[in-house]
C-alpha cells in the first residue's frame, strides 16, 4: 500500500516508483487493480448492510416477521 500510495505523489512516475522498489510494472498495476477492486468491493458491502439497516421500510417488516 505504501508503494501503491507513493506512485500516487504528484510529479512522481510509476516507471520510477518500480525502478525504486525493484518492482516490475505489471506486478504494480496488479496489486493497484487488487486494492481499488478490494475497496469497490468494501464499500458495495457496506452500502448494502447500510441500505438494509436505515431501510424504514425493511424495519417493520422484520418486525412483522419475528
Amino acid at each position: 500500500m505504501e508503494i501503491l500510495r507513493e506512485a500516487e505523489q504528484p510529479n512522481v512516475t510509476i516507471s520510477a516508483v518500480c525502478r525504486r522498489h525493484a518492482l516490475a510494472p505489471s506486478v504494480f498495476y496488479k496489486w493497484r487493480a487488487v486494492a481499488d477492486n478490494g475497496s469497490a468491493v468494501a464499500l458495495k458491502r457496506d452500502a448494502k448492510r447500510m441500505s438494509r439497516k436505515d431501510n424504514i421500510e425493511v424495519k417493520p417488516k422484520a418486525e412483522i416477521e419475528r
